[in-house]
């Protein structure tokens, strides 16, 4: 054989020796790169199932407090939805209790049967809205409350503390605690 045969034959070899080397870099590379993708991949999934339940969480809380405000106004709506019939039916008691009053000043004996018949009306009425959680203001001689009461006069008095309610004008009333009408009140001044 020549030397160029050989030569030519050397370089075959090296070039498939070349190409060999670089397969199995290329191959390792890839088995390497697959990996190395599958890892990241799997990271990425990971992340996204996360935020999926972290998402989810999130989502249940906000249903959760929907549902709780929501319950909390239906409440509220069920406990004052009596407001504004109960506020018509004060005039008919305050025009009530006003008879009754005007009735013992009388003592006329002639009428007992009215003021007997007066004061049941109007105590049956008081007892039905009560049934409805109406609270009536009309203590004497408690100390005098802005949020519950409104005075329209004070009066010397020895017998009261200052700043305390002497006398009731006209009763007020509360819903489930909340007002519907002040009490309106004569407050007690000390000399």
């Amino acid at each position: 054989m020549s030397n160029n045969n050989i030569d030519k034959k050397n370089l075959n070899n090296h070039e498939a020796n070349d190409i060999t080397i670089k397969n199995n870099v290329n191959n390792n590379d890839i088995k390497y790169d697959s990996n190395f993708l599958l890892h990241e991949l799997q990271s990425k999934l990971l992340k996204l199932e996360k935020k999926l339940i972290e998402k989810k969480s999130h989502l249940i809380n906000d249903e959760e407090q929907y549902f709780n405000r929501k319950k909390i106004i239906l409440e509220k709506e069920n406990k004052f939805s009596l407001k504004k019939i109960i506020f018509e039916i004060l005039p008919i008691i305050d025009s009530l209790e006003r008879a009754y009053s005007l009735l013992i000043e009388t003592q006329d004996k002639k009428k007992p049967s009215i003021k007997n018949l007066l004061k049941c009306v109007l105590q049956s009425l008081l007892l039905t809205i009560k049934k409805f959680k109406v609270d009536i203001i009309n203590s004497t001689n408690v100390e005098f409350n802005p949020n519950i009461h409104q005075a329209i006069s004070i009066q010397k008095s020895n017998s009261i503390k200052d700043n305390y309610v002497l006398s009731i004008v006209q009763n007020g009333y509360l819903l489930n605690g909340r007002l519907l009408r002040p009490a309106m009140v004569i407050v007690a001044k000390n000399s």
